[in-house]
């Protein structure tokens, strides 16, 4: 819309002023569209005679120039909503611990010893656990994988990537593509090599144990009166890229404008906090974790989408742990692209990917079943602060990139 100021600029009668004319139009179309801005009111001063135009025009009008413009509306003050009440899992209580004093202090001093000495394996623990194990030959060149220079973050998703990545895809259509399907216990070990016999990715499987059997009914437990909280909650469910479900985030980050490493920014602050502080979802994250940040994807139905992590660790593991109540030889199988791979993904179970290189997704299970999941991950952002002596690359100077501290899986 333009003012009735531009207007006469380039329009100067000489027997009459169409300024008034215009500003009252003006005016009243801004009524109509409630667009108006207070300057479009304003008189516009001559900088050479240091007058109004009002006032040059009216000297030589010798009619009537119309109805005198109204006065500007007021923009009216917009009420501050009410602060919305935090999302939390009510009379969930403080996290009870399950381990006695003895356990406990057995711990700790275990603990002590795999940061003194590094943690080195058993040779009964890694017979045990070996034993048996089959590997599965994967014909990935990690050459084809791509990554940004220096290896901190992941080469950006392409158009063809993105092609119907939204796309709900089912068992039989992935099949009919040409997709290998894998059948899986979910509690056996399964490395998968690339064609330089190095692991790439590990279907982790699970303990079986009672005790991590009652961790894994208790995570699900947990999500489930996590997404009720969520659902009655008044404010919508704040939207992502990779699927139609409610995803919390905590941990720590570095990248996008970050100056420092940053806690990730999360819609539901307290909730993530309740749910990193139960004794179960310790037990899960004790399950090998070394990783700075953790998503916990609520159900009751999640699925991903077609994406890939870009931003995380490209050499490093993204851990996904399978919850829910669910036949995981008809749905929730892990999609891997590139590989073409239906990996059968039980509940309780943890995969191991590279999920910044490797495009994944999930195939959604049955309406009448229910699936959720919990992963975890380090930025690639971190390792280069941390490679940068704590500083970001902007100060350096130059530009410095490390290749020999890490065994990257790609160049």
């Amino acid at each position: 819309m333009r003012s009735a100021r531009i207007f006469a600029e380039f329009y100067q009668a000489t027997t009459f002023s169409i300024l008034t004319l215009l500003a009252a139009a003006v005016c009243a179309e801004s009524d109509s569209q409630q667009d108006a801005e207070p300057e479009d009111y304003e008189p516009y001063l001559d900088s050479d005679s240091d007058t109004f135009w009002d006032t040059t025009f009216a000297s030589t009008n010798t009619e009537s120039a119309g109805p005198t413009p109204p006065p500007p509306r007021k923009k009216k003050k917009r009420k501050r909503q009410p602060r919305a009440a935090p999302v939390v899992i009510p009379d969930l209580g403080a996290p009870a611990s399950r381990i006695s004093r003895a356990h406990r202090h057995h711990n700790r001093i275990r603990e002590a010893a795999v940061i003194s000495a590094s943690h080195v394996a058993r040779p009964a623990a890694y017979l045990k656990h070996t034993a048996g194990a089959k590997s599965l030959q994967i014909a990935l060149d990690p050459d084809t994988l791509t990554v940004q220079w220096g290896a901190y973050q992941a080469g950006m998703p392409t158009d063809l990537e993105k092609f119907r990545a939204k796309k709900r895809w089912t068992l039989s259509q992935l099949i009919g593509l040409g997709f290998r399907r894998i059948q899986w216990d979910g509690i056996q070990g399964w490395p998968l090599p690339d064609v330089n016999g190095h692991i790439f990715a590990v279907l982790a499987g699970r303990p079986n144990t009672p005790a991590y059997s009652a961790a894994i009914a208790c995570t699900f437990d947990l999500l489930v009166c996590a997404a009720a909280a969520r659902a009655a909650a008044s404010s919508a469910p704040a939207s992502h890229r990779r699927g139609l479900y409610t995803a919390i985030t905590i941990g720590l980050s570095y990248g996008q404008g970050q100056k420092i490493p940053s806690r990730l920014h999360s819609d539901y602050p307290l909730l993530g906090q309740q749910l990193a502080a139960d004794p179960a979802f310790q037990d899960i994250a004790a399950f090998g974790s070394v990783f700075a940040s953790a998503t916990f994807n609520l159900g009751p139905h999640a699925w991903i989408f077609k994406h890939r992590d870009f931003l995380n660790l490209p050499f490093g593991w993204c851990p996904v742990t399978a919850l829910g109540d669910f036949d995981p030889t008809q749905g929730g199988h892990l999609v891997l692209w590139d590989l073409k791979l239906l990996i059968e993904f039980p509940p309780g179970s943890t995969i191991l990917i590279p999920s910044a290189t490797l495009a994944h997704s999930n195939i959604p299970v049955a309406k009448t079943e229910y699936r959720a999941s919990f992963t975890q991950y380090s930025a690639g952002g971190l390792f280069r602060y941390v490679d940068n002596d704590d500083k970001p690359a902007q100060r350096l100077g130059v530009k410095s990139f490390i290749f020999d501290r890490y065994a990257i899986i790609s160049t």
